[in-house]
């Protein structure tokens, strides 16, 4: 990790399970917010792509896990799922923004945005209140909340993706992942395709039904069990 000094005795280190869950939940809010979920994991399997300027939500990941590794634990008594989300997401904030530099618009490019996407399946329609507080206006009590909200759905979204990558064919994850994580039309994922806004829906259609049939479909209610 670039050389630093990390304290053995850390308590995430000597919980391995948990740090690994956290990683997974860092690397999701990341990728959220560099507008990118096609990525299993960090360890390269499949390549994540860069963001204007060469940065990764991998190389983010590195930095915002030395970040939280570093945090003194011994004055700390809060939670550490919380404050990782809280960490991951300032630094790919500050990714972005600087990736943005110098891409301002023009007459021919309009000005780049990135969507955050905030839950997937059936969270879609339940959008948390407190996403609406503007941060400024938020209590630290709102703000652990929401942490340790976002720190659950990021787990739920990770399980979703690598269920996908897993169950779905190369054209069947295209249509998935455009329309359920990166919210692109139908019609812009068949010019995409070369295919048919109709047949992205079938395909869409038939994908829902491979992940929603899998026992490890992680929105399953209660009730489908």
């Amino acid at each position: 990790m670039h050389g630093v000094a990390i304290d053995l005795q850390h308590p995430l280190l000597l919980d391995r399970p948990r740090l690994e869950e956290i990683r997974i939940a860092m690397y999701t809010v990341i990728q959220k917010q560099v507008g990118r979920y096609r990525a299993r994991s960090s360890n390269g399997r499949l390549v994540d792509p860069a963001l204007h300027g060469g940065v990764s939500a991998d190389d983010v990941l590195q930095d915002a896990f030395e970040e939280l590794l570093q945090h003194q634990y011994l004055e700390f008594a809060g939670s550490w799922e919380a404050l990782a989300v809280d960490i991951a997401r300032k630094r790919s904030i500050d990714a972005v923004r600087r990736s943005r530099k110098g891409l301002r618009p023009t007459e021919h490019r309009s000005e780049i945005t990135v969507t955050s996407i905030d839950a997937i399946g059936a969270d879609r329609s339940e959008r948390r209140s407190l996403e609406a507080v503007p941060a400024s206006e938020m209590t630290p009590e709102d703000r652990f909340l929401q942490d340790e909200a976002e720190y659950l759905s990021a787990l739920r979204v990770a399980a979703l993706r690598d269920l996908a990558l897993e169950v779905l064919d190369e054209r069947q994850q295209a249509v998935f992942f455009g329309v359920a994580f990166e919210e692109k039309t139908r019609r812009a994922i068949g010019v995409e395709l070369g295919i048919s806004g109709q047949m992205v829906g079938r395909i869409f259609a038939k994908a829902m039904t491979l992940i929603e049939n899998d026992p490890r479909y992680p929105y399953r209610s209660r009730q489908q069990e």
